[in-house]
C-alpha cells in the first residue's frame, strides 16, 4: 500500500467517485475517503475528520465546486481544493482558479491527477511550514536557528549588506555551496550580477521600509544553472530573513497548463470555422447534385461537376476532422424533437450519400424530446451517414 490520503469529495455520482478513486490508488495512494453531495453533508464532514485535499465537482444537483470552495474558506482550512467535471469551458476553470481553487481536471482525463495531488500537498505542507516559520521568528533570534534545519525550503539570514550570517543546508544545496564559503560573505561577492535581479531590489526594500516583500525571478548560478526561485523576505533584528523556494517544476506546469488552455481556445476556434464553411460545403454539394440530374452522364460537363462533387466530398472530410478538433467546447443544450430535428435534415443527407444509396427515415412515433446540443447533434448524424455511404462503394440503403 502507499501513502495515506485522506480525501474528501464533493460528487453526486457514486461511479465517478469510484473513478477517482481508483485513479489515486493506481497513482500509489492509500485512500481514505467520504463522498458528499451538499453544503449541510461538507461541513459536518470538515468539522469532525481531518483531511488532506478536497475535490469537487463542478456542478452538482444541489450543490457546486464553487459553493463548496466558500464553505472550505469560512472553515478556515487551508487544504488543496481540485475542480473536476465533465465539460468546462476556460473562462469557468480560470474563475475557479481565481476564487482560490488550486487545480482542475476533465473527468475524461485523470491521468494527471495524482501528479497534481503530490504537488499541491508539497505546496501546503510548504505553505504550513512558512507559517510556522513565521510564529516563530516572533519569538526570539534562538527561533530563526532552531528551524533553520527544519524546513524545507531555504533559509538565509543577511544583515543590512546582505551578508550571510545564516544558511539553511537546503539553502547551501541549492546554491550548490558549502555553508562555510557562503558565510560572512555577501550576495555580490558570491553571485556576481545579483544586483539587477528583482531579489536584491526586493531585499534593499524590505531593508528600507521594514514592510514585507515577495519575488519572483530565474536566477543564474555561477555554475551557469537558470533556476525559477521565489523568496519571501522579511525584517529581522538582524537585517533581514529570507525564505527561498525553487518554483522551477511549478513554473513548468503552469506553462504546460498555458498551453493546455491554448489548444483547447484554438480547438473552438477550429470547430467554429469548421462548422459555418461546412454550411458553405453542404451548399456547393446540393447545387452540384442539382446540376448533375441535369446534365447526361457521358457529357464533359457531368464529369466536371464530378471531380467537383469529389472535391467538395474531400473538403466536407476535412471539416469533419476539425469539428472533431474542437468537440471540447463548451455544451449549449436546448429541449429539442429527435425526429423533426432528423427529418429537417434528410434533404441534406440525402445530396452528400449520392444516388446509389437510399436514405429511408424511420421515426418512432412516440419519441419524446430530449436535452441536447443541436450543433453536436447534427455532426454525429452526419458523420454517421457518410461513415455508413464510405461504407457501402457498391450503394446500398
Amino acid at each position: 500500500m502507499g501513502k495515506t490520503l485522506r480525501v474528501l469529495l464533493v460528487e453526486d455520482s457514486e461511479d465517478d467517485a469510484l473513478l477517482m478513486v481508483k485513479e489515486l490508488e493506481h497513482g500509489g495512494y492509500a485512500l481514505a475517503f467520504e463522498r458528499v453531495e451538499t453544503a449541510e453533508a461538507m461541513a459536518d464532514a470538515l468539522e469532525k475528520q481531518t483531511w488532506d485535499l478536497v475535490i469537487a465537482d463542478y456542478s452538482l444537483p444541489q450543490f457546486s465546486a464553487p459553493a463548496a470552495l466558500e464553505v472550505l474558506q469560512r472553515v478556515g482550512l487551508d487544504l488543496p481544493f481540485i475542480v473536476v467535471s465533465g465539460t468546462i469551458g476556460e473562462d469557468v476553470a480560470v474563475g475557479c482558479m481565481k476564487a482560490g481553487a488550486h487545480d482542475f481536471f476533465l473527468k475524461g482525463n485523470l491521468t494527471r491527477l495524482p501528479v497534481a495531488i503530490e504537488r499541491e500537498l508539497r505546496e501546503a505542507e510548504g505553505r504550513r511550514e512558512r507559517k510556522r516559520t513565521e510564529d516563530v521568528l516572533k519569538a526570539s533570534e534562538e527561533g530563526y536557528r532552531l528551524l533553520m534545519g527544519s524546513i524545507t525550503d531555504g533559509v538565509q539570514l543577511q544583515d543590512p549588506e546582505l551578508r550571510y550570517l545564516l544558511v539553511n543546508d537546503e539553502l547551501a544545496s541549492m546554491a550548490q555551496m558549502p555553508k562555510e564559503k557562503m558565510l560572512g560573505r555577501t550576495m555580490t561577492d558570491l553571485f556576481p550580477g545579483v544586483e539587477k535581479t528583482m531579489f536584491f531590489k526586493t531585499y534593499k526594500k524590505v531593508l528600507e521600509t521594514g514592510e514585507p516583500g515577495v519575488a519572483s525571478d530565474e536566477f543564474v548560478f555561477p555554475d551557469g544553472r537558470r533556476r525559477w526561485l521565489e523568496v519571501h523576505a522579511y525584517p529581522a533584528p538582524e537585517g533581514i530573513l529570507v525564505i527561498v523556494r525553487d518554483i522551477t517544476e511549478r513554473r513548468s506546469l503552469e506553462e504546460q497548463l498555458r498551453h493546455a488552455q491554448r489548444l483547447e481556445s484554438i480547438g473552438q476556434l477550429a470547430g467554429g470555422v469548421a462548422h459555418d464553411f461546412n454550411g458553405i460545403l453542404t451548399g456547393i454539394i446540393g447545387y452540384t447534385q442539382l446540376l448533375l440530374d441535369q446534365v447526361e452522364e457521358d457529357s464533359p460537363i457531368c464529369r466536371d461537376l464530378t471531380r467537383v462533387r469529389e472535391l467538395t466530398d474531400r473538403a466536407a472530410t476535412l471539416t469533419r476532422q476539425l469539428l472533431a478538433f474542437g468537440r471540447r467546447q463548451t455544451l449549449e443544450r436546448i429541449v429539442l424533437n429527435i425526429n423533426k430535428q432528423v427529418h429537417d435534415s434528410t434533404e441534406m443527407l440525402k445530396r452528400l450519400i449520392g444516388e446509389d444509396i437510399d436514405l429511408v427515415f424511420a421515426p418512432a412515433p412516440d419519441l419524446g424530446n430530449v436535452l441536447v446540443d443541436p450543433v453536436q447533434l447534427a455532426q454525429v448524424l452526419m458523420n454517421f451517414v457518410l461513415n455508413a455511404r464510405d461504407a457501402m462503394p457498391k450503394g446500398g440503403t
